[in-house]
């Protein structure tokens, strides 16, 4: 399914003007380690960048609880440029 659709949006004829695939991938090894073999990266470098982005603590007091304690994300966004293909 993935390669279906990096060709259908590479294809000369498509003019869609897309060039990312992004995934809200659920936040497990397996399927991680999957994303990442068909070529996707994670969006965010580490999972606690991601929270503050998806969820801004809303003091200076809540950002150093989350970080001694940060929360487990339920999944990750991850990105697939389809330019490097």
């Amino acid at each position: 399914m993935l390669d279906f659709i990096r060709m259908w949006f590479l294809d000369e004829s498509n003019k869609t003007g897309c060039r990312f695939a992004i995934v809200d991938a659920k936040n497990e090894p397996d399927v991680l380690r999957f994303y990442e073999h068909n070529g996707f990266k994670p969006l965010f470098p580490r999972e606690i960048d991601e929270d503050f982005y998806t969820k801004p603590p809303k003091d200076d007091e809540e950002r150093e609880e989350r970080i001694k304690n940060p929360r487990k994300l339920r999944t990750r966004l991850m990105f697939s440029d389809l330019l490097d293909e």
